[in-house]
């Protein structure tokens, strides 16, 4: 590591990128070794799990008439599937799946950066990306987790990485389209890379190149027209109909004005690492990246979406601030400037890792994967071991810990009710008629508040249910006398 490069703009972006690094390991650490979900997503990815394990097709009809939807393409679930024969286990290694994805994006993004170096990169331009990808909050938020976008995400980078390769052989794009078919078949969103490419070499007028995607398209379209024989046509229910979420401006606004104060400093030099772009070089494909990833981001605006929807840009902006460091210290007074910036707007983002080195911090909504918490949950987990009759249950996975099906899927019905597909009233007599024998709700101090259940189904609940147990993470109902 050259020491003249160590201006202040470095020094201070290599410890607030070390921080941010340090707090994922330690929160990764401690959700991987929860044995419950903590994220609704996850009762989802165990569910359809389960389903591959027990040897039945996905995207059936019956599945779908039940709005037990198998919402992705199936390679994440398959291979978790192969490991292990109990949601536990199952649950252990999908997040350890993703989160071995996400470190392997960092480590193909300081290839990248290094690659695009126009001098001899040097140990600080691997280093310094690296540990800045695990700053942006839709990264440290989505580590560990037991979801597929870790996954879909590496394949589609690591597909970028082989297209880049300077060399003769075609040997390497076809591999790399070989990745962006395998990320496909692991999320059918993941598309960002592929995408940007083709457009890419549209605009530079490449038909040989262009002709090379006839490879991807045949694998896409080959794959889906497969699926959808062996499913009976039910394969679209699955991918598309169970993801049709309403968009609020609302959400979007409220996550990217959180995200922008979150990241203030650190956004400004990337932005300036965006103004010296040099479109005729590299640049322009990384600024091409840039404005297809905010198709994605738009994404945050649907219900029931999350930070995963700013992964893409993530990428793109853990290469502009590399870039924007670059230019920066060219100058030392503007170096210092913004690394006085960056300091002094950074506060928000350390204060919530400081959270998470401390281990285990104070008892907020994201404090859901302590030991307390398992406590808790095996004694709800009892009762629903008890219990005679129909679970309903926020967290759709805690019957499968119980050794039971999960029935009631709080999400998906609120969706198809919004959609007109399915009749709130189902549900409502139900429980005028008391045929629910148990009803777990989560507690909303330790989860992101979602209300997944309608006012009326909450008000029916109060009036024909009564508590019969609760602890600091749910609340157990049973049918009143």
């Amino acid at each position: 590591m050259q020491l003249k490069r160590l201006k202040p703009l470095s020094i201070v972006l290599f410890l607030y990128g070390f921080i941010c690094y340090l707090a994922v390991v330690v929160r990764s650490a401690q959700i991987l070794r929860f044995p419950y979900t903590i994220d609704y997503g996850e009762a989802t990815t165990l569910s359809q799990v389960k389903t591959l394990f027990s040897g039945l097709f996905p995207y059936s009809r019956e599945a779908a008439e039940h709005l037990n939807y198998f919402s992705y393409t199936p390679l994440f679930q398959y291979i978790t599937s192969l490991i292990g024969q109990e949601p536990e286990a199952w649950l252990f290694t999908a997040r350890l799946i993703n989160t071995l994805a996400l470190v392997g994006v960092g480590l193909l993004l300081a290839k990248i950066n290094c690659d695009w170096k126009e001098d001899k990169a040097t140990a600080w331009d691997f280093a310094l990306p690296f540990l800045l990808w695990f700053s942006w909050f839709s990264v440290s938020n989505w580590m560990a987790m037991g979801r597929v976008d870790g996954l879909a995400l590496f394949l589609q980078i690591l597909g970028l990485f082989f297209y880049l390769k300077v060399t003769e052989k075609s040997s390497f794009k076809i591999l790399s389209l070989v990745c962006f078919i395998l990320a496909f078949f692991t999320k059918q969103s993941a598309v960002w890379i592929p995408f940007t490419l083709m457009l890419w070499e549209t605009v530079r007028f490449q038909k040989k190149e262009l002709g090379r995607w006839s490879i991807y398209f045949a694998g896409v379209i080959g794959g889906l027209l497969i699926l959808h024989y062996f499913s009976g046509g039910f394969v679209w229910d699955h991918l598309i109909k169970s993801n049709q979420n309403q968009f609020k401006l609302l959400n979007l606004t409220e996550m990217l004005m959180s995200n922008i104060e979150f990241h203030l400093g650190v956004l400004l030099v990337a932005v300036y690492g965006l103004v010296k772009m040099d479109l005729k070089k590299a640049d322009a494909l990384l600024l091409l990246l840039l404005a297809s990833s905010l198709i994605w981001v738009v994404g945050a605006g649907r219900e029931g979406s999350s930070s995963n929807f700013l992964l893409e840009l993530s990428v793109v902006l853990t290469l502009l601030v590399a870039r924007g460091e670059t230019y920066l210290n060219k100058s030392l007074l503007k170096s210092s400037i913004a690394a006085a910036v960056v300091l002094i707007t950074c506060w928000p983002n350390m204060k919530v890792r400081s959270y998470f080195i401390k281990d285990p911090g104070p008892n907020i909504f994201w404090a859901n994967y302590t030991n307390q918490a398992k406590e808790e949950t095996d004694v709800v987990l009892k009762y629903i071991r008890e219990a005679k009759g129909s679970i309903w249950s926020e967290n759709p996975a805690l019957p499968m810990f119980a050794d039971k099906n999960t029935e009631f899927w709080p999400f998906e019905i609120g969706q198809s009710i919004a959609r007109g597909e399915y009749s709130e009233d189902l549900l409502l007599q139900q429980l005028k008629s008391k045929s629910i024998a148990l009803i777990v709700r989560e507690s909303a101090a330790h989860v992101v508040p979602v209300q997944r259940l309608s006012n009326n189904v909450l008000d029916l609940i109060e009036t024909q249910y009564h508590i019969i147990y609760q602890n600091e993470f749910y609340v157990v109902y049973g049918p009143n006398p």
